[in-house]
C-alpha cells in the first residue's frame, strides 16, 4: 500500500492574505497532528468555483475513510464468496479492485 498521511483527513475553509492580495480556499489537515495534506484555493469569492472547491474538499478529506471502506468491503465480498479468482469486468467486486489499486499504487 502507498504510504499516505494517516487519517481522519479534516477538511477546513481558510482565508489568508493581505489585502489587496487576501485569498481563500479550503486546507484538508490530518486531525491528529493539524499537518496539512493539501490546499484548494478559492480564486473567487462568489459562485459555483467557491462551491465546487468546498465539495472537492469534503470529497478529499472523505479519502482514507473510503479507502479503509472499500478494503472491508473487498474483504468481505472475498470472504463471502470464497473468491480466488479476478472478478468479471464491470462487477463491483471488479470496481472495488480498481478504486484500491487507483488509491494505493504510484
Amino acid at each position: 500500500m502507498s504510504a499516505h498521511t494517516p487519517g481522519p483527513w479534516i477538511a477546513r475553509e481558510y482565508v489568508g492574505g493581505v489585502a489587496p492580495n487576501t485569498h481563500r480556499g479550503c486546507e484538508i489537515t490530518c486531525s491528529q497532528n493539524t499537518q496539512i495534506v493539501c490546499e484548494i484555493p478559492d480564486y473567487c469569492f462568489y459562485g459555483e468555483e467557491v462551491e465546487n472547491n468546498q465539495a472537492n474538499a469534503r470529497l478529499i478529506a472523505a479519502a482514507p475513510d473510503l479507502l479503509a471502506a472499500l478494503i472491508e468491503a473487498r474483504d468481505l465480498i472475498e470472504m463471502l464468496a470464497f473468491v480466488d479468482r479476478e472478478p468479471a469486468e464491470g462487477s463491483v467486486g471488479h470496481r472495488i479492485r480498481a478504486a484500491i489499486a487507483k488509491a494505493t499504487q504510484p
